[in-house]
């Protein structure tokens, strides 16, 4: 009987401590550049497209944000932006200024999708990027890596295995994958 009772405790002491843990949320301390960097580790340093440092008044300027709100951030982009559209933000921000900067940031992917379009390069990466809010991080995704010839269905395929890796890379730091928050402009 006294090791039926020791099991029974135990059993409960476990399922206390596993109730106490469930609703915590995973603790990010990150900052904009390291979140960016395993992003960019996971798909692969070598083929990832994002290597420019965006210049500080052309991010401002082209995201249209509130330098005010924004605590810091890293903002990236291929060496070649008018031809490959790949960009990489992430910011972080002040609590009450997340929507806005998803706005901000969805008026800036707007305009990238429409140039593509244009173009038809690269539509299957643009029409599948990455806005996300969370925990006081923002952050926008418009990359895989190079994609050397092939069909647009082949483009899709890798630009989907591609954010998927993004998505995944995400929740290894954030404990989870928010909904995104790219709203893909109706073809005018």
């Amino acid at each position: 009987m006294g090791k039926k009772l020791v099991l029974v405790l135990v059993a409960i002491l476990m399922m206390i401590l596993s109730l106490t843990s469930c609703g915590q949320k995973k603790q990010v301390t990150n900052t904009p550049e390291e979140i960016e960097q395993k992003i960019a580790d996971a798909l692969g340093s070598e083929k990832y497209l994002c290597t420019a440092t965006v210049d500080k008044d052309e991010f401002f300027k082209f995201y249209e944000l509130d330098k005010s709100q924004v605590t810091s951030y890293v903002a990236k982009e291929s060496s070649n932006p008018r031809d490959i559209p790949d960009r990489a933000v992430v910011l972080l921000v002040t609590e009450e200024y997340s929507k806005t900067a998803v706005d901000q940031l969805n008026k800036a992917y707007a305009k990238i999708v429409e140039s593509v379009r244009k173009t038809s390069s690269d539509l299957g990466k643009t029409l599948n990027a990455r806005i996300y809010e969370q925990d006081g991080y923002v952050a926008f995704f418009l990359a895989e890596t190079k994609f050397e010839n092939g069909s647009s269905e082949k483009e899709i395929r890798i630009a989907k295995k591609d954010y998927e890796t993004v998505d995944n890379t995400w929740k290894e730091i954030f404990g989870s994958i928010p909904s995104n928050l790219a709203i893909v402009p109706p073809v005018k």
